[in-house]
């Protein structure tokens, strides 16, 4: 039997790895030829394995975010992607957010709510690259007002600057 410390394992494991890389790879090619904006939520380690191994770059993704305030307004290294506050989600409204985090999918979908009400969309890459849709996290569905902010926010959005929009969202 061929387990993990075999070469058939390993040929196996590279394939699956290039099956993700190009099908995440041409599934953010065909948002961006359709004109739509794409955000990164970071993952250090993770996050730079993958813009790094899949070749992404500001050609694909436009920003990157980070709850982590000691690398915001900084930029990923190799990449030189920037790095923002995941208030500019909000402040940007991008279309869709390239997690790179899968392991804390549900901790930043809850944290992105108000994103996900205005109607934005996450793309998970792993294990295979797809957009979640909102009613597979059990979201509210549209005009639904489940976020104790989220009236703060619409108002702001459309009556003041992206200044106002981080007034009324900086204390979340």
């Amino acid at each position: 039997m061929d387990g993990v410390d075999g070469l058939a394992y390993h040929k196996n494991f590279a394939r699956r790895v290039d099956v993700i890389k190009e099908s995440l790879v041409g599934l953010v090619q065909g948002l961006k030829s359709e004109g739509k904006s794409i955000a990164a939520n970071m993952a250090a380690g993770k996050g730079r394995t993958l813009t790094n191994y899949a070749a992404i770059g500001l050609d694909l993704i436009d920003s990157l975010v980070d709850r982590n305030t000691h690398i915001q307004s900084k930029y990923m290294p190799r990449k030189h992607l920037p790095i923002y506050s995941p208030l500019m989600i909000l402040e940007n409204m991008r279309d869709y957010v390239l997690l790179f985090s899968c392991n804390f999918t549900d901790e930043i979908l809850r944290q992105q709510e108000a994103y996900t009400v205005l109607r934005g969309r996450f793309i998970r890459p792993i294990p295979s690259p797809r957009v979640i849709l909102p009613q597979e996290r059990g979201f509210p569905s549209s005009g639904s007002r489940s976020c104790p902010f989220l009236d703060e926010i619409c108002v702001t959005h459309h009556e003041q600057s992206h200044g106002g929009l981080v007034r009324a969202i900086g204390g979340m």
